[in-house]
């Protein structure tokens, strides 16, 4: 009797790997962290109104069951714009047929680089704000938007930014990538790429107070200088196209490097930990990102100032540094909410909280804002902190995002 229960169990083994076995061929698996180099977008779209929506993974994975189809993105040769490079089909076995070619999908590359992403302005918003989509232009008349921002063209530094992030998101690459100041995203009018270099903000800083150009009091590597920090980050999305696309200077801010790579990258790390382990696969999250007030430090020398990262010979100032930054998480499905706010002037003490500190009724978070070194946040309700951050969208929510 325990040899023919034995020999059951070894049977039902044997099914379960031949189905396994069989499911592998017929289906497509391509690993996303696998993806590099000048792949293409992978979108599908939508049938019957010419939309289209990007492909959202599966625990890391591009699935698709055999004579399934996927589009590829590319860019045209001279344009800003991205056209339809051509089906993938799935064939089985993790292979895809391409223009008439059977091979994996991570080897069909884009022949004129990288997916395009472009800047359009399309509106206003917060007053003087200038709205701008950023997203991918697909033809002529389709911008695939993936980022909302409102941008003070004035001091050269965004309001906010919104986006919505999918529960599939993953696969963060490392290393760095080039920032986009050309084409749609390069009429600022001043040099945005130098003034985040350490030297220049050293110089610019130094010369605001009146201080030897050198001179390490505000200023000095490898750490105590501003970032170029993105309001919505590259890992908020899976692909390299998009992870790119957050790299221009309508999604940036001046972030002290020691808080932007120590309780804010904890709290961004946090937001997606906490969407993932959602059991619902179509779960989003709308995210709002972005920043409040000018950082000031009165030296007692000479009355307080604003600081910024450029300043032209007439005194004129832009890059103006924010002293908070704020981030709102809505989940639409439940209609709830939570804000952060984290303190970004390393040279003085906060001495006034924009809102009730409620951090305590969130199990998921685990920065430390103990350490200042790291970062000073807290935590809100969505309602406390739009009575003080006047330019907050309107946002509505009915209950506390647990």
């Amino acid at each position: 009797m325990k040899f023919q229960h034995s020999l059951l169990i070894q049977l039902l083994i044997i099914i379960i790997m031949f189905i396994n076995n069989v499911k592998c061929w017929n289906d497509c698996e391509v690993s996303i962290s696998q993806l590099r180099g000048s792949v293409p977008l992978y979108v599908k779209e939508v049938q019957g109104n010419g939309s289209f929506w990007v492909y959202e993974p599966s625990d890391g994975f591009i699935v698709l069951r055999k004579g399934e189809q996927i589009t590829l993105i590319c860019p045209t040769p001279n344009k800003d714009v991205n056209a339809n490079y051509g089906l993938a089909t799935c064939e089985g076995n993790n292979m895809f047929n391409f223009d008439g070619k059977s091979l994996q999908l991570r080897d069909v590359t884009c022949p004129h680089g990288f997916p395009k992403p472009i800047a359009k302005i399309t509106g206003r918003c917060s007053g003087n704000g200038l709205k701008i989509d950023v997203g991918f232009q697909l033809g002529d008349n389709y911008l695939l938007k993936q980022i909302t921002v409102c941008y003070n063209n004035e001091t050269k530094v965004p309001l906010y930014a919104h986006f919505s992030m999918k529960n599939s998101v993953c696969c963060c690459a490392t290393g760095t990538s080039k920032w986009i100041d050309k084409g749609t995203f390069g009429n600022a009018q001043i040099p945005l790429t130098s003034v985040y270099e350490i030297g220049s903000e050293k110089r610019t800083l130094n010369r605001m107070f009146g201080i030897e150009s050198k001179s390490n009091k505000f200023i000095s590597s490898p750490s105590r200088y501003f970032t170029k920090g993105r309001l919505v980050d590259k890992c908020d999305f899976s692909f390299p196209a998009q992870q790119r696309m957050t790299n221009n200077y309508y999604n940036t801010v001046p972030q002290w490097q020691p808080f932007s790579n120590g309780n804010w990258r904890i709290l961004q790390e946090n937001i997606r930990d906490y969407l993932r382990r959602s059991k619902n696969k179509y779960k989003e999250l709308h995210v709002y990102t972005g920043t409040y007030g000018i950082a000031k430090y009165e030296a007692a020398w000479r009355t307080s100032a604003d600081l910024a990262l450029f300043m032209n010979n007439s005194g004129r100032k832009a890059v103006l540094i924010p002293e908070y930054l704020w981030k709102i998480v809505h989940d639409p499905m439940s209609n709830r909410g939570i804000a952060f706010v984290m303190f970004n002037n390393p040279y003085v003490e906060e001495t006034v909280k924009l809102c009730t500190n409620i951090c305590a009724k969130l199990s998921w978070l685990t920065w430390d804002t103990n350490r200042k070194d790291k970062g000073y946040g807290y935590c809100c309700s969505v309602d406390d902190i739009k009575k003080r951050i006047r330019n907050i969208p309107p946002i509505t929510v009915s209950g506390i995002l647990h």
